[in-house]
């Protein structure tokens, strides 16, 4: 009896963590869901309460509304948002190209200047006719003429150096140029502007061959009348060209070109001097494109 007594004993801490575990258990559980209804109708949905309070209910929430319920709450709030069909329109992250040369005439009327003569300035008005095989490649007939303003073409230098110093510089103008190039466009791109505007460009290079004619200042230089002089006063070079520039188009038809065009030749100064010049010319012109348009 003793030893029963005992055994009692030590099994009272576990029979009261089972009383408290049980009691917590039951407290959890809702009271519509532990005890009966009164109500003798019978619910058509046997226990569709309780399976919803375990989750074995699809269409409950826990807020009273069934999953068709909701759906049918969000169409109606994305309805009322939508835009009406007349303001609906397609976004297009990849927009054309508007701007095509492809298989098109390009004219450019063009006034450039000489930037690289330490004595002198020469005003260039010309132009040029392109025809563009591709969006890449294309080829040009340039031509300018240069004209003589005499003094006017003097720099500020000139009239030092022949004033006060008494010395005279060697002068040889540039009169016109004609060349035949072939243009190379691979970079384009696009330029946002107010609204929605966008102004297309594209980068290209140049190069090509042609003819250059000079005239000497042999009244500066000081010997006019001399007979080897007077046999080189004016003259005709082969010349290369190269160089490179900017095409801002603003529409189909019309775009700005910003270049810049090296003409380099040899020239012979008094029948008897050969001399390297290298004229570097800075041109802005208006292009404006016609011809049938490949899309």
């Amino acid at each position: 009896m003793k030893q029963n007594t005992t055994s009692m004993i030590a099994l009272r801490p576990l029979v009261r963590a089972l009383r408290a575990v049980a009691f917590a258990a039951f407290a959890t559980v809702p009271v519509h869901a532990a005890f009966a209804q009164d109500d003798t109708t019978e619910d058509p949905a046997g226990d569709d309460d309780l399976g919803g309070i375990l989750g074995n209910d699809p269409t409950a929430n826990g807020s009273g509304s069934t999953v068709a319920d909701e759906r049918a709450g969000l169409q109606s709030e994305t309805e009322a948002v939508a835009l009406p069909p007349a303001k609906r329109k397609v976004i297009k992250t990849l927009q054309p190209k508007f701007f095509l040369k492809m298989h098109r005439f390009e004219f450019t009327p063009f006034v450039g200047m000489v930037t690289n003569d330490p004595f002198i300035r020469r005003i260039m008005f010309g132009g040029d006719v392109a025809y563009h095989f591709t969006e890449l490649f294309a080829f040009e007939l340039q031509g300018s003429f240069d004209p003589n303003f005499g003094q006017g073409d003097w720099k500020p230098i000139t009239h030092q150096i022949t004033g006060a110093n008494q010395v005279s510089p060697e002068i040889s103008r540039m009169m016109w140029h004609m060349t035949g190039n072939f243009n190379f466009s691979p970079f384009y791109g696009k330029l946002a502007t107010v609204g929605r505007n966008t102004i297309m460009f594209d980068i290209y290079g140049t190069f090509g061959a042609g003819v250059v004619g000079t005239a000497d200042d042999l009244e500066l230089i000081g010997n006019a009348g001399d007979p080897r002089a007077e046999a080189t006063r004016t003259q005709v070079h082969p010349t290369l060209t190269f160089g490179g520039g900017l095409r801002v188009a603003f529409n189909k038809t019309f775009a700005l070109r910003f270049e810049a065009r090296s003409l380099s030749y040899i020239g012979v100064l008094e029948s008897t001097k050969l001399e390297l010049k290298n004229n570097l010319a800075l041109m802005l012109g208006g292009s404006v494109f016609f011809g049938r348009r490949v899309e």
